[in-house]
């Protein structure tokens, strides 16, 4: 017998997939997702997901290291050895196929069956036996000491503590030699655990979410030679935002193809001759000439490889961001209907910003995201001791990843960078940069790579920067949910640390009405954020102050609202304090 449970996309994609369990809806069963999905292909580039996978996948590579493990995570991205697809229909099956009789406590495994003892139909006993390395079965009643052959009992299944439960041979009543506990037989390293199919521990999702992924079209210049380079001379402000401006930095990058190319396009869209296409380019450079060299500024910086990658992807994802149909203050301002809506946009916000060292707020009302599940730990998210990551079984030698874009509103802001320099100065971690220095671009050049997403960045500069702006972040979402009626747990963010910048987003997995946010953008958002300044204290004080600064009440948030679960935040970068031996300057100057 076939049942059909209707689910929707997101849900799906978080709670049903293959090795996933879960119970089924209104029924007492548990179940097993199984590899047999169908699927199409994601609209999702593979290249616009390295990143992301890189920053998940090397901090699993570098323990797997420390516990001799074999890991071959990034050598599947590297190697292109994935396929991203949009599951369409998930199927499962029964599991665990384990049976307990509730009259004598008999215990099988396998097909449904009745009770020998003709106590009638045995009940699935919904618990399973997993481990942090991946293994996951249905628990397994070891044999008789006495070397019987009759099925066992499983004793003590009334009590909430598993160390209770115990296995008895049902023919000498002879007690086994261990309980439910046992060695990890797929692994052998360390003990099993047991629990419900259903509770969290038994599969986390490992995902990467990406912004505004682009079609296939503009990969072509997105992957172009040259595109780090003007990415980054957008975040500097020297080339024009979007794609166009991403397109003439790349057509800048190689001047001669790209002329030729130019030249060829003239003539055949417009049917020109070559000496007219010609002219017209001509007359093109000629207008461009006075224009500032922003290759040449891009250059100075003397970023790496590494670095100009890093900086130049998330450059590319802020110009992105921001064709996601903004909406400013000016365009507030411009529509405004009446003089006291013009006088909150026009004396309010700005007070607002200045109060908390932002130059920018800007309404995303159409933002397009993607959610790529890449696969699954058990026992806990993070890579701890013994934690292996593992990817979906492969089909046709590729790794599936399974991904849903989705489109929703959001709020980017920015911090002000000659704030956050003065910051760093005021707080001991660099002295004062060279006069005359632009400093974003001084930022770009101090800070490293982030490779990772569990843990915060050895680099103190890079530290300090990714601090402040993911304990923003947070503050931010707090008194979104607080002082604005939406629920905290409805709203997630997305960090662009290099560019001093934060994302703010209605989640689509949860029950978040659309055209929320852009309520409060429109209406009271100086009166919803202006207060944060003075919101110093947190009930767990001075133990929480005298710590990291960051807890559960004051700072952290639940999974699906960080990206970083709950890394690399303290109170003490926004209000001032001690925290890892340095005494923060506040960056909200009351």
């Amino acid at each position: 017998m076939s049942l059909t449970m209707r689910r929707g996309r997101l849900q799906s994609l978080f709670s049903y997939l293959p090795e996933q369990t879960y119970n089924w809806e209104n029924r007492q069963e548990s179940f097993k997702a199984t590899s047999d999905v169908d699927t199409r292909p994601a609209n999702i580039p593979a290249t616009w997901l390295r990143r992301p996978l890189r920053r998940l996948l090397r901090p699993f590579e570098r323990r797997a290291v420390v516990d001799g493990i074999a890991f071959a995570g990034l050598t599947v991205v590297e190697g292109n050895s994935f396929e991203v697809l949009e599951p369409r229909k998930l199927r499962g099956e029964l599991f665990p196929e384990t049976w307990l009789c509730p009259a004598c406590a008999i215990f099988r495994s396998g097909p449904r069956t009745d009770c020998p003892r003709r106590h009638g139909p045995m009940r699935q006993l919904v618990f399973v036996e997993y481990h942090r390395c991946g293994y996951i079965s249905g628990l397994e009643a070891p044999p008789c000491t006495n070397r019987c052959r009759a099925p066992m009992c499983l004793t003590g299944t009334a009590s909430r503590s598993f160390a209770d439960w115990s296995w008895v041979c049902s023919r000498c009543r002879r007690p086994a030699d261990r309980n439910v506990y046992h060695s990890c037989p797929q692994c052998r390293n360390g003990t099993v655990r047991v629990l419900r199919p259903d509770a969290s521990s038994v599969f986390y999702s490992q995902y990467v979410k990406v912004v505004n992924p682009p079609g296939e079209g503009e990969m072509h210049v997105l992957d172009g030679p040259g595109i780090y380079e003007a990415a980054v001379a957008q975040g500097l402000g020297l080339l024009p935002p979007g794609m166009e401006g991403l397109r003439r930095g790349v057509n800048d990058s190689d001047t001669g193809a790209s002329a030729e190319l130019a030249r060829k396009r003239l003539m055949d869209d417009f049917g020109l001759s070559e000496e007219e296409a010609e002219e017209l380019l001509t007359r093109k450079a000629q207008r461009t000439a006075g224009e500032e060299d922003w290759a040449g500024a891009v250059a100075v910086l003397g970023l790496d490889e590494d670095s100009l990658a890093d900086i130049g992807e998330e450059c590319v994802e802020l110009s992105l961001s921001l064709a996601a149909f903004p909406l400013t203050f000016a365009d507030l301002l411009a529509t405004s209907p009446s003089e006291d809506v013009a006088e909150l946009y026009r004396r309010d916000y700005p007070e607002m910003l200045s109060q908390l060292g932002l130059t920018e707020v800007t309404m995303l009302r159409e933002f397009p995201l993607a959610y790529v599940v890449v696969g699954y730990t058990r026992e806990q998210r993070d890579p701890g001791p013994g934690v292996a990551f593992n990817f979906f079984p492969p089909t046709s030698g590729m790794f599936p990843m399974y991904g849903q874009r989705v489109v929703t509103e959001g709020l980017l802001f920015r911090l002000d960078p000659r704030r956050v320099v003065d910051w760093l100065v005021d707080s001991g971690i660099v002295s004062s940069p060279p006069s005359g220095i632009d400093p974003t671009a001084w930022l770009y050049q101090l800070l490293r790579p982030i490779d990772s997403v569990f843990d915060a960045p050895s680099d103190r500069i890079t530290a300090a920067v990714l601090g402040v702006v993911h304990s923003m972040s947070h503050r931010v979402i707090g008194a979104l949910g607080d002082r604005a009626g939406l629920r905290r747990e409805s709203l997630s963010e997305h960090l662009l640390p290099y560019n001093l910048s934060f994302i703010v987003y209605a989640d689509t997995r949860s029950d978040f009405v659309l055209g929320g946010l852009e309520h409060v953008y429109r209406n009271y958002l100086s009166e919803c954020l202006s207060g944060l300044p003075d919101a110093v204290r947190c009930v767990f004080d001075p133990p929480c102050q005298l710590g990291s600064g960051a807890c559960a009440v004051c700072m952290y948030l639940s999974e699906n609202s960080c990206e970083r679960f709950n890394s690399a935040l303290s109170r003490h970068f926004l209000f001032g304090g001690t925290h890892d031996g340095i005494a923060w300057t506040p960056y909200w100057r009351t």
